[in-house]
């Protein structure tokens, strides 16, 4: 599967339930999201503007991808909604390039990480000073999708989560009589 196919793919509205575990603390805690990925023209000029933020070409660029989330824990704690863009750059390597990424509303530099596919799984690292993410994702068909997520800070703070998602606005095919 090449990458673009794989985003494609990725695009929708899904439902994820998310596991999340504290390292430190032995501590785990669940939640659920309602996902928006919507996918931009490499020619959108949010996709040049991110691309000129972190000085790569936009002609490199393959799609921009838009996620909304709109996530809360079980407990109903902690409500969180969010957005985040994404640029896909054209691979550099077989199956491996840049991807770029800022978080809507935060006051955080957007940042520059890598994404391999390899066996239709999806792997993104993306690093800054404060801390690192891997996020890899699969599909178990078409609707269904796994995704795992590994959160190290600097000063040694971890947080691992599993997600699985389920694709929303899906019908079945008619019952036969």
């Amino acid at each position: 599967m090449e990458i673009v196919n794989f985003f494609e793919k990725l695009e929708g509205s899904w439902f994820s339930q998310r596991t999340t575990h504290y390292v430190s603390t032995q501590t785990s805690q669940s939640g659920q999201s309602d996902l928006k990925m919507e996918r931009v023209s490499a020619k959108d000029p949010e996709v040049t503007q991110l691309c000129a933020q972190l000085s790569a070409d936009p002609q490199q660029a393959l799609l921009g991808m838009r996620v909304t989330q709109d996530s809360q824990l079980t407990d109903k704690t902690k409500h969180q909604l969010g957005t985040t863009f994404l640029v896909l750059l054209k691979p550099d390597q077989a199956d491996s390039g840049q991807l770029l990424r800022q978080q809507a509303n935060d006051f955080k530099a957007p940042v520059a990480g890598r994404y391999t596919l390899a066996d239709d799984v999806l792997t993104i690292v993306t690093a800054d000073p404060s801390l690192k993410l891997e996020e890899r994702l699969w599909f178990a068909n078409p609707n269904l999708r796994m995704r795992t997520s590994l959160i190290e800070t600097a000063d040694g703070f971890s947080v691992a989560s599993f997600c699985s998602e389920i694709r929303r606005g899906v019908t079945s095919p008619p019952e036969k009589n």
